[in-house]
């Protein structure tokens, strides 16, 4: 997995914990991408076991920390179990779109 350094753009090996190119810390971001994965590991372990209200959080969290087609997927996916179509449309959205997504964009909001 890489990730790209937010000072020159290059991208890195997620374990290398610095930039190849311009020596930026790279840590605490190669920490907040692993958190993401493994919400969604846990999303889709949620998902496998039938447990939609616990995969959305989970897909939800792995969202709000990297915004990814992979999370935006187990969250559509959750929405369809939950019975959530009008959340699941909007996830469909976000993960089509989730390579060229804001940080202003929000998830869905939480089905009352």
């Amino acid at each position: 997995m890489t990730i790209d350094c937010p000072a020159c753009g290059k991208k890195n090996k997620l374990e290398d914990g610095i930039c190849c190119r311009c020596a930026c810390n790279l840590e605490k971001l190669a920490a907040i991408v692993r958190m993401a994965a493994s919400f969604r590991d846990e999303a889709a372990v949620c998902l496998r076991a039938a447990d939609g209200v616990g995969a959305l959080a989970r897909a939800r969290a792995s969202w709000e920390l990297r915004h990814s087609v992979e999370a935006a997927r187990l969250a559509f996916l959750a929405s369809l179990m939950n019975h959530d179509f009008a959340a699941a449309s909007r996830w469909y959205e976000m993960g089509v779109g989730a390579d060229s997504v804001c940080q202003r964009d929000r998830p869905p909001a939480a089905k009352s």
